[in-house]
């Protein structure tokens, strides 16, 4: 609109120069510029937070009542990152805590209320979900309890990791929405963040901004992190036969990691050894993966014993006819 403020908090550049901007005072989604900084449009508005009371209070309040009371707009976002493929992800740390542990808890496709989100270029929520739980942080089923996610970054090998300031703790996904690990606490210990504010990626190393000391603090992956890394890198490449050589690895740094039973299942999966892709994907409680090697191994049984099927078929017929010609002379 005409008399709209333009405050921008956060942007980022795709590969074509389009400018995603995040605006403070806009509820209208990401603002969306090309490279002349012409305005084009919005992407990705959040939905209009309506609960049912509300709705029904409405119903009954005069049009100055409605004027007086409380805008219902959308949630704001807070921050952005994009990815190689041009993909947004966005953040935002003023959603209705109520409705976010409503997101995270409910078995549905729509993410209205997710903390994080991520988008493609024409602003449509893809996020994968695979999980066990839901790409929002810390798993609690108390409202008060729940995440504050206030930044997003883009790791190596289709990663990501968001940040959760209530914890001064970070989350890092996989595409598929898997938990890879997650470190950090609030303190003043070496390694612990007082105030956590920001994330990015330097290459391999991960940094994290601290808004009390208005200082860096630079993380180098672990030995374990480098495992789990290259194994995605391999299924992202599809070496499958060096994928399980790495997800192999992660168990034996951590046997109870569901993620690499997945991951090893999948490789296998997808390699043809379909019988021990079900050790692992039955390990994991991975059913869709499961049923999908299961329906392989059916095939192959049935392809290989289809041509006995009519000679089984035409025995057995061969053989009740004459049962009955046996009988009928018997009964005679």
């Amino acid at each position: 609109s005409e008399d709209a403020i333009f405050l921008p908090i956060a942007m980022v550049i795709d590969q074509y120069n389009r400018m995603f901007v995040i605006s403070s005072t806009n509820e209208e989604g990401v603002i969306v510029m090309d490279e002349n900084s012409n305005f084009t449009g919005y992407i990705g508005a959040p939905k209009v937070t309506y609960s049912v009371f509300d709705m029904l209070w409405r119903q009954f309040q005069t049009a100055e009542q409605r004027a007086a009371g409380k805008p219902y707009i959308p949630t704001q976002f807070q921050n952005i990152a994009i990815d190689d493929e041009g993909f947004v992800y966005v953040t935002t740390s003023t959603m209705d805590p109520s409705k976010q542990l409503a997101s995270l808890t409910v078995s549905s496709s729509s993410k209205n209320y997710a903390p994080v989100r991520k988008l493609n270029p024409q602003g449509t929520e893809i996020m994968k979900r695979n999980g066990f739980y839901d790409c929002g942080g810390a798993w609690v089923m108390l409202p008060d309890k729940v995440s504050k996610i206030v930044d997003v970054a883009v790791g190596p090998e289709k990663s990501w990791s968001i940040i959760d300031s209530k914890r001064s703790r970070v989350f890092t996904y996989d595409s598929e929405g898997m938990l890879l690990f997650a470190f950090g606490d609030s303190g003043s210990q070496l390694g612990n963040i007082t105030t956590i504010e920001a994330i990015t990626y330097q290459g391999d190393n991960m940094l994290l901004l601290d808004y009390t000391t208005g200082a860096f603090t630079v993380f180098q992956r672990t030995s374990y992190g480098n495992k789990l890394i290259a194994a995605l890198k391999n299924d992202n490449d599809r070496k499958y036969d060096q994928s399980i050589i790495h997800w192999k690895d992660v168990l034996q740094y951590n046997n109870n990691f569901d993620a690499a039973y997945i991951g090893v299942g999948k490789s296998l999966y997808r390699s043809g050894e379909y019988n021990e892709a079900l050790e692992y994907l039955k390990a994991a409680y991975d059913t869709k993966t499961y049923s999908k090697a299961y329906g392989e191994l059916r095939k192959e049984w049935v392809s290989k014993f289809v041509l006995l099927v009519p000679v089984i078929v035409g025995l057995l017929i061969f053989a009740i006819i004459k049962l009955f010609k046996y009988a009928a002379k018997v009964n005679k």
